[in-house]
């Protein structure tokens, strides 16, 4: 019990001691200890009151031999732990900084240094490039010349790295590239208007003619060519305005070409017979995209060799020959007719025929008219079609040398891959 008191008495002693260690002597211990071959800047004074501390524990511990080991156990569990709390609390005081974060700008055409912390087989990743878009943040503050002491945080061993924040850079990714836009147009004089042109770097062809009517051709050549023609003739006692009546006008807008034909209606006072004529001739070369639209008159394609084929007409007959691709023919009143053409097929008519030459199918074929008949002569053969044919009407009949076969309303033959669509709600229905 008498050890136990004068070790309480020595621990009192210790506590009630001044600590004359300065924050600035740590810093050189962790200082010295990064360099390792400095010696430690500490205060004389600290260092003799420490050792005259650490003789008087050496001395008790020799005076006091027969001290229990579980005495023992508990004097060194405290001793560590008073040495581990001053080390600590030295470490927050030295890492308190008020001062705020520093950002500082590169300067221009250099690139930002970033503190390096890893070691040199980590230090193979590539460095950011010069960028105005990152800025360095000063992390440490040196507690000495940088140039002649190594910064705290090397030191720190033991402590993960600290990887300084470097905002993100945005990039505007909107295409700068603008489409070429162009636009243009013609008008009559004199009750007449003809235009010729060229288009050239056309991908699609867009035309909406009013009363108009329409022929395409295809060529091998590179350019869009127009041809355009509007002429009337009046005869009788009148009066009325003879120029602007027809205007020709177009828009190019990212390689589409889209063409418009207007017409005025006629304004005159007095007694006239007249007479007009709208006609467009156009060559297109092979790969264009065609959309053609009339609200009264005829369209005529013939060698087209396009992806889509789209022939619109309100009212007039629609006409395809040694053609290719995916067509869309519709008229509301007129009749379809299809020679030599090769593709996927959709076409219908309210009021009007359908009739078709040497057609070879590539996929699914659907014709359908309201009022009219149906005869189509196929080069595929039946096994490679799923035909089936319908009329509310009628008759149905296919006459080929393999099959020969008629129904007064349906017929459903084949399991082919294509599949082949034909109906009419008055009318005959024949497949040869």
């Amino acid at each position: 019990m008498n050890s136990e008191i004068k070790l309480n008495q020595l621990f009192e002693a210790l506590k009630s001691e001044k600590t004359t260690t300065e924050i600035s002597d740590v810093a050189s211990w962790i200082h010295t200890a990064a360099l390792g071959n400095a010696t430690p800047n500490t205060n004389e004074h600290s260092i003799q009151n420490d050792s005259t501390m650490v003789d008087q524990l050496k001395g008790t511990a020799r005076f006091y031999t027969q001290i229990d080991l579980r005495t023992w156990l508990n004097i060194r569990t405290l001793l560590a732990t008073v040495v581990s709390a001053a080390l600590i609390g030295s470490m927050f005081v030295l890492s308190d900084n008020d001062e705020p974060v520093q950002l500082s700008e590169p300067n221009k055409g250099s690139a930002p240094i970033v503190l390096d912390t890893t070691t040199n087989s980590e230090n193979q990743l590539s460095k950011p490039s010069s960028s105005p878009l990152f800025l360095q943040p000063n992390l440490i503050q040196p507690l000495a010349d940088s140039s002649s002491e190594v910064p705290l945080l090397l030191a720190l061993e033991n402590q993960p790295a600290i990887e300084p924040y470097v905002p993100i850079p945005s990039f505007d990714f909107s295409n700068s590239y603008q489409p070429k836009t162009e636009t243009g147009f013609w008008k009559s004089m004199e009750d007449h208007l003809q235009v010729g042109t060229t288009f050239n770097g056309i991908t699609s062809i867009v035309l909406v003619g009013d009363k108009c009517d329409i022929a395409v051709h295809g060529n091998s050549g590179k350019d869009v060519t127009i041809k355009y023609n509007y002429h009337l003739k009046a005869k009788g006692l009148f009066s009325r305005n003879k120029d602007g009546q027809c205007k020709l006008s177009y828009e190019i807008n990212n390689s589409v070409l889209t063409l418009h034909v207007k017409r005025s209606n006629q304004s005159y006072n007095g007694i006239s017979t007249l007479s007009e004529t709208s006609t467009i001739d156009m060559q297109i070369p092979e790969g264009i995209d065609v959309r053609m639209e009339s609200d009264l008159g005829d369209i005529a394609a013939e060698g087209l060799k396009g992806k889509t084929i789209k022939l619109h007409s309100s009212l007039g007959d629609i006409t395809a020959q040694n053609c290719s691709g995916n067509f869309d023919l519709n008229t509301a009143l007129g009749d379809i007719s299809l020679n030599d053409v090769q593709g996927k097929i959709t076409s219908n008519t309210d009021l009007g025929d359908i009739t078709g030459e040497r057609i070879t199918l590539t996929e699914a074929c659907r014709l359908t008219t309201s009022l009219g008949d149906i005869d189509v002569q196929l080069t595929n053969a039946l096994t490679e079609c799923r035909l089936d044919l319908s009329t509310s009407m009628g008759s149905v009949k296919v006459n080929r040398p393999e099959l020969k076969e008629k129904s007064h309303d349906r017929l459903k033959i084949g399991t082919g891959k294509f599949n082949v669509i034909m109906n009419t709600d008055l009318g005959k229905i024949k497949v040869r």
